[in-house]
């Protein structure tokens, strides 16, 4: 597992097979999980994980580590209320 990179899915899952899943690590934040509190679609978190596999970088990977901590405390408020 890395830093950066999709999210891991359960077996079965869908998109949990898709091809381009394979040509990256797991991580433990990216572009999905940054932009959760957005009002995305119900399928916009696969479509995000996908743009990090393709569109992966330095920059975006740092982009998205400084993004973190700002949206864990935006998760955090929202479950206190």
């Amino acid at each position: 597992m890395s830093l950066v990179g999709p999210a891991p899915l359960p077996p079965g899952t869908p998109g949990a097979d898709a091809p381009w899943r394979q040509l990256v690590k797991p991580g433990m934040t990216g572009l999905a999980q940054v932009r959760r509190d957005s009002a995305l679609p119900w399928d916009e978190p696969l479509l995000l994980d996908q743009h990090y596999v393709e569109h992966h970088g330095m920059g975006l990977d740092a982009e998205l580590l400084l993004r973190t901590p700002a949206a864990l405390l935006r998760a955090a408020r929202r479950r206190r209320r």
